[in-house]
C-alpha cells in the first residue's frame, strides 16, 4: 500500500479505467483492488467541462459557492501507481473546453468499455 492520495474527476473514477491504467491490462488481483481506499469526495468552487473532441473533462475555478465537482479520492497509491497515471493524464495542451458539463454517466455507457480495452500506445 502506498502513501499518495490523489483526486479524480473524470475518466479515472471509474474503478476499471483507474484499475487499467495503474495495474495494466489484465484485472487486477483482489490484493492490488483492496490496496486501494476510493471515496466519493467534492471540490467546491470548480466545475467540471467537456473538452472538445475527447472523452475526458477539465475543470475551471468558479466564484466561492458557486460550483462543485462531484470526484473520488483514492488513496494508497504507490509511487509508481502516480508515475503510470501521470503518464496517462500526459499533457494537457491547448485543450479548449466546452461550456457544457462532463457527463460521467454517458461516459460510462459510452466509452469506457475503449478506455479499458484499448492499448496503452493508443491513450
Amino acid at each position: 500500500m502506498g502513501d499518495h492520495v490523489l483526486f479524480f474527476y473524470g475518466t479515472l473514477m471509474a474503478p476499471p479505467v483507474l484499475h487499467r491504467v495503474i495495474h495494466g491490462p489484465q484485472p487486477p488481483a483482489k490484493w492490488q483492488v483492496d490496496s486501494l481506499t476510493i471515496r466519493p469526495a467534492l471540490l467546491p468552487n470548480y466545475r467540471r467541462h467537456r473538452v472538445r473532441e475527447a472523452d475526458y473533462p477539465g475543470i475551471v475555478a468558479t466564484g466561492k459557492g458557486e460550483s462543485s465537482v462531484l470526484g473520488m479520492v483514492v488513496a494508497g497509491l504507490t509511487d509508481g501507481d502516480v508515475h503510470r497515471l501521470d503518464m496517462f493524464e500526459g499533457g494537457s495542451g491547448e485543450e479548449r473546453l466546452e461550456d457544457a458539463e462532463w457527463d460521467f454517466e454517458a461516459f460510462k455507457r459510452d466509452r469506457m468499455a475503449w478506455w479499458v480495452e484499448a492499448d496503452e500506445k493508443d491513450w
